[in-house]
């Protein structure tokens, strides 16, 4: 009884909150929503949103190589995605310049697959019809949770070349 005592004391110590996560490293600025974000290596690939923009940033952190921002009619950013069988899907968006398309990508393997509920994200890079590379992410990166909300603007892809598994 009086260890129980103890144990239920309003003097007993109590346990520390969990300190939350690290925020994963991005290439988003002082007022966007990270949308996506990865690291690959030394350089850091994100989507951010913001003023009524999404961004494509790809390269070393707060240095990046490539920054692609939609245009204003998006005619430079699509979203699509592949649905396969067991219930397996694989999402992006799309960013496009000069030729070259920098996809955005994140999926689950289906049920029917050898590995069901297997999770995968990551940036793939084509010119013209030419696949140029595919970067996977180790972290199993994925969209924030209102992606769809915050990339509401952006209209679907109507190019099946895109219709693809990355």
């Amino acid at each position: 009884m009086i260890l129980l005592g103890f144990l239920f004391s309003p003097l007993a110590p109590a346990a520390a909150p969990a300190a939350p996560p690290p925020k994963p490293a991005s290439q988003c600025r002082a007022g966007e929503r990270v949308l996506y974000t990865c690291t690959f290596g030394k350089s850091v690939g994100s989507v951010c949103s913001g003023s009524g923009k999404l961004h494509y940033r790809y390269g070393p952190l707060s240095k990046p190589a490539i920054d692609i921002a939609s245009a204003a009619d998006w005619s430079n950013v699509r979203r699509g995605g592949v649905v396969g069988g067991g219930s397996g899907w694989q999402q992006h968006l799309r960013f496009t310049r000069d030729g070259h398309h920098y996809l955005v990508f994140w999926g689950v393997a289906g049920q029917y697959t050898q590995s069901p509920g297997k999770s995968w994200s990551g940036i793939h890079v084509s010119e013209g019809d030419k696949d140029l590379v595919t970067l996977n992410c180790k972290s199993n990166a994925w969209p924030s949770d209102d992606w769809e909300k915050l990339a509401y603007d952006v209209p679907e892809n109507e190019d099946p070349q895109f219709d693809a598994w990355y």
